[in-house]
């Protein structure tokens, strides 16, 4: 028993070993990359802002006044960003700004600097004035004495004095304007309600109170007076609230045209000057005094544009590129405005010149502007004043 117990025994430990020997070999692990980081503590971005804004700006230019643009923008956003995880790339920001600014412009625009003018005794009451022939023709008085119309050299001069249309003297010349055609000019009496016509030379031509057509046949206290290239007349017929036209050949008066009939476009029309800005078609600018108006006449319709608060303007005119002149008797000014309507500037005296206390006249010649002032603290009788570059 101990033999077969030991061979057994032997049998057994020869039999373990050899299925031991026969166990499979573990496969190889793979092992799981670490991803590799994307953030990393206390970064900060490179901010990349594209596109620069750089405000566009036009100027503006009111009466050969060039304006100094200026702007208040600014670029919005301008992020500052900061990471606060790892990371190992160089993180950018592309951003694009808002141009938060609105452009303005900004001018500072002068009066015409003073040329020349004249006063006492030379000057008595004057209402309005004109160019032409040479000459300077300026309507004086205030209804009770002094009623002339003077002619003037350029330089101020005497060369005619007329107190009488015939045998009939003058009540008030309020108004006078020259045919630059003819030659022939016009003086507009308020108090006669009559327009009178005389030739460069100062004789009677003809003469008209009335007219057929429209709603009244007479005037009314006129104020203004203006005649056009092609040698048309319009009259501010003041107290009927009109502007008419007419046309003279000899003594034959033609009634053209009415403004005003029933459709209470003017209040107290003061002033006109009249224009031709293309070809046949014309520009009429009106002293609205009532309403405190210019209304300008394209040759088919009206429009208009508001004057200084609390005007009176009594004279208007229109430069050479366009900008009107208005003589504001009741805030002691003369105003500039740009065809827009706009006001350039506006001044009651300037270095050299008498402080203007009642202006009611105005006149263009070219680049130079005359107005009369009716009357003022330092010549009681009144003065008339050149302006210009």
């Amino acid at each position: 028993m101990k033999k077969i117990f030991g061979a057994l025994i032997i049998l057994l430990g020869l039999t373990i070993p050899m299925a031991c020997s026969n166990n499979p070999t573990s496969p190889a692990l793979t092992p799981t990359p670490i991803p590799t980081a994307t953030f990393w503590a206390g970064y900060t971005a490179t901010n990349t802002i594209t596109p620069t804004v750089t405000p566009t700006i036009t100027a503006t230019n009111l009466g050969g006044i060039t304006s100094t643009p200026t702007s208040t923008a600014t670029n919005t956003p301008t992020p500052t960003i900061t990471n606060t995880a790892f990371s190992t790339a160089t993180p950018t920001v592309t951003s694009t700004p808002t141009n938060t600014g609105t452009p303005t412009n900004t001018f500072a625009a002068t009066p015409l600097p003073y040329k020349t003018g004249w006063a006492q005794p030379n000057v008595n009451f004057p209402n309005g004035l004109a160019l032409g022939n040479g000459n300077i023709y300026l309507a004086e008085g205030d209804g009770n004495s002094g009623n002339v119309v003077q002619v003037l050299t350029s330089g101020g001069g005497a060369v005619t004095t007329l107190t009488q249309y015939g045998s009939a003297p003058f009540g008030e010349p309020y108004g006078v304007a020259v045919n630059q055609g003819t030659g022939n000019f016009y003086v507009l009496d308020r108090l006669k309600n009559t327009v009178y016509e005389f030739n460069s030379a100062g004789a009677t031509v003809t003469s008209w109170s009335s007219w057929s057509g429209g709603s009244a046949t007479s005037f009314l206290n006129p104020e203004g007076i203006a005649v056009d290239g092609g040698g048309n007349i319009y009259v501010a017929d003041t107290g009927n609230n009109t502007v008419e036209e007419f046309t003279t050949t000899g003594s034959t008066v033609n009634y053209i045209n009415q403004w005003n009939t029933g459709t209470g476009l003017f209040s107290s029309p003061s002033a006109v000057a009249a224009v031709i800005s293309a070809g046949p078609v014309k520009t009429l600018y009106v002293a609205d005094a009532g309403n405190e108006l210019i209304q300008v006449y394209n040759g088919s319709s009206w429009s208009s544009f508001s004057t200084v608060s609390g005007s009176d303007v009594l004279g208007i005119t229109v430069d050479g590129s366009g900008n009107v002149f208005a003589a504001d008797l009741a805030n002691s000014l003369v105003e500039e405005y740009n065809a827009g309507g706009n006001l350039i500037v506006s001044w009651n005296s300037v270095s050299g010149s008498t402080a203007f206390v009642s202006p009611d006249g105005v006149v263009s010649s070219g680049s130079d502007i005359w107005v009369t002032d009716f009357e003022n603290g330092t010549n009681p009788t009144g003065s008339v004043q050149e302006f210009g570059p």
